[in-house]
């Protein structure tokens, strides 16, 4: 299974910037150099979205690479990251010059690779020569190149609502922060309905990363308390039987799970497998669901998901 912080960013990622962006999740580039976290692409017509969508938004308004790190990378680390950059770029390039010149447009730009580290990367940092973003928040990097990396170092990031989900990306005190600012928010915030289907999917984890600490004095809703009002929302929209409605609730409740099941598994669920887990999620709810990915090893999941009569 993957890291519980792995799950945590790439979900943040994907929550954030999915709709104004396409975003793509692990997207295979060549065999060495494996997939890339997060692969995002701006959609013309709807970037204005993206202002509302906080810090990470702003990372989505031009066509990049998200890797995040909940240890600081090396510049080693780094180099794998370009070389999965350079690999994608390419194939697009080739893909590009086979089309007819006349028709094909401008040759695709590369993408920018945002390196989001929890902690400070000093070395890579000092290795290209990172300098503080002018215009950009206090922990952003990056050189005079474009082809360069540009590193966010969460820790660093300035306390403010604008950078709060990007710093549940974060460790320790940076996420226990994050944690008590959440709470802060109203009910009804954005930041809850990102952050509510990964707290349901990792609530057996959340210990282990300090999210489950709480004081009494905290004027705060309980983790329990999100979990309620994301699978209300769910019910809400069901009940109403407003087909756009009931499509984008069981979306949000299923990409996740997608994406826990099949790295799980180590393979892409077929449509028939992913039809039976959209079945599953209203029977049975994602309560279970996040009980059943978690708790079962590769084997017994994939006969779980197989048997029509399990729940």
């Amino acid at each position: 299974m993957q890291k519980p912080y792995d799950v945590m960013a790439r979900g943040l990622i994907e929550g954030i910037l999915s709709g104004p962006c396409v975003v793509r999740v692990e997207e295979p580039v060549v065999a060495d150099a494996r997939s890339i976290d997060a692969l995002v692409e701006p959609i013309d017509a709807r970037r204005g979205e993206l202002e509302g969508r906080g810090f990470v938004g702003r990372l989505g308004e031009r066509r990049c690479v998200i890797e995040p790190f909940h240890d600081p990378p090396s510049p080693d680390e780094a180099d794998a990251c370009l070389l999965k950059v350079i690999a994608l770029h390419q194939q697009q390039l080739t893909a590009w010059r086979a089309l007819d010149r006349a028709t094909r447009g401008p040759a695709p730009r590369r993408p920018l690779l945002w390196i989001v580290s929890a902690g400070s990367p000093d070395a890579l940092l000092s290795s290209w020569a990172l300098e503080a973003m002018e215009g950009w928040p206090t922990g952003c990097f990056a050189n005079a190149s474009e082809r360069a990396p540009r590193v966010v170092v969460v820790s660093r990031l300035p306390r403010t609502r604008d950078t709060l989900l990007a710093r549940w990306m974060g460790s320790g005190d940076t996420l226990s922060k994050a944690v008590v600012d959440l709470h802060a928010l109203p009910v009804d915030a954005w930041e809850r309905r990102v952050l509510a289907p990964l707290l349901e999917l990792l609530r057996q984890e959340l210990p282990r990363m300090g999210v489950d600490v709480y004081t009494p004095e905290e004027d705060a809703m309980r983790y329990e308390e999100a979990r309620q009002i994301f699978e209300a929302k769910l019910e809400k929209r069901h009940a109403e039987g407003v087909s756009e409605g009931r499509t984008e609730g069981r979306t949000e409740g299923l990409t996740p799970l997608v994406r826990m099941f099949e790295r799980k598994l180590g393979r892409a669920l077929t449509e028939p497998e992913r039809a039976s887990l959209s079945a599953r999620l209203d029977t049975a709810g994602p309560a279970r669901l996040g009980d059943v990915v978690l708790d079962l090893d590769s084997p017994a999941l994939d006969a779980w998901l197989r048997d029509p009569t399990a729940t």
